[in-house]
């Protein structure tokens, strides 16, 4: 049993460093600099899995504002995204439909990404 389990707890606690830079923190902090294993700022935003409000600036100027929660999904090649909902700005703040499913955006299409936390946010 322990021959099973000892690499499955090791491989999942490895895991869940390198996603936090745990390690790599703790050896910055004693002077060393270290090489990032992640390739673009993309990767490693997304990489983290925080449930977030977003705000997309389209290159046409147009915005889409949503939820970036577990159910949404951002590709790293090509790097699209999808918000799981999507809200509409109205008078008193931001609305949306019981049968918003959420938007897909195109990353030919997208200019800005912006995210706010949660609570902090659309109407929050």
């Amino acid at each position: 049993m322990a021959l099973f389990v000892s690499p499955l707890l090791l491989g999942i606690i490895s895991a869940k460093m390198a996603q936090n830079d745990l390690i790599g923190r703790l050896v910055r902090r004693l002077g060393f600099r270290t090489v990032n294993y992640i390739k673009t700022a993309w990767d490693w935003h997304f990489s983290r899995q925080q449930p977030l409000w977003a705000v997309v600036t389209l290159k046409d100027g147009s915005v889409v504002y949503g939820y970036y929660g577990s159910d949404s999904f951002a590709g790293d090649d090509p790097r699209d995204i999808y918000l799981e909902k999507v809200y509409k700005p109205e008078e008193n703040g931001f609305g949306t439909t019981e049968d918003n499913r959420g938007a897909l955006i195109m990353a030919e299409q997208i200019s800005v990404v912006e995210f706010f936390r949660k609570g902090g946010g659309i109407n929050g």
